[in-house]
């Protein structure tokens, strides 16, 4: 069953991957790229905002996934597997020590959201803290959600800064099957079987 269920995946992955295709050619990709204004970093988002003097910050607190430490320990290990391929006379190969990365990616997270803090983007650099879910409400306008209260926040340019939160698409027997999505990934303390992404 587990095969047919991988099949469906990958066969549904292939019509959407078509479909987006199909959409938008690769020039007016190009083009639209071009065009564009070059990316700001966050930091430098609000440091621009301090200095014009009105900001407000709108926040769904969530846990930071510095997965590019386990990408990091993962690749480093497979290239001391490969070390004499390369020329370097290891006996032995690497073993990732899971449990170790883990610990490291978690320490991260933790120096992260101390960085990211609600205290420190307001005492730091001034900014008014809404926590809850925003939507438009109008070309100069924004409600913020949070729980029963429901705050109107009015501005003249308004910067989009969502991150990225995992669909689970309704795909049948994938529930089944089993699935890790970006946020409980990184709750295993065990390295997991081979998986598909």
């Amino acid at each position: 069953m587990a095969d047919d269920v991988l099949e469906r995946i990958c066969a549904d992955k292939r019509d959407w991957i078509a479909a987006r295709k199909a959409e938008t050619s690769q020039a007016d990709i190009d083009a639209a790229a071009r065009a564009a204004d070059a990316p700001r970093g966050f930091a430098d988002a609000l440091h621009t905002a301090h200095s014009d003097g009105r900001h407000a910050l709108i926040a769904e607190i969530k846990k930071a996934s510095p997965s590019k430490g386990l990408i990091r320990a993962a690749r480093t290990a497979a290239e001391i597997r490969r070390a004499q391929h390369l020329g370097l006379p290891l006996d032995d190969g690497a073993e990732l020590d899971f449990g170790r990365a883990m610990d490291r990616m978690r320490a991260a997270r933790a120096r992260i959201a101390r960085e990211d803090s609600v205290q420190r983007y307001r005492e730091e650099f001034g900014v008014d803290v809404f926590l809850g879910e925003g939507s438009f409400a109008g070309a100069d306008a924004v409600c913020v959600r949070r729980g029963d209260d429901v705050y109107r926040l009015r501005f003249e340019k308004a910067v989009i800064a969502t991150g990225a939160r995992a669909a689970v698409p309704p795909i049948p027997g994938l529930a089944e099957a089993g699935f890790r999505t970006n946020e409980t990934i990184f709750d295993n303390k065990v390295l997991p079987d081979p998986l598909i992404i």
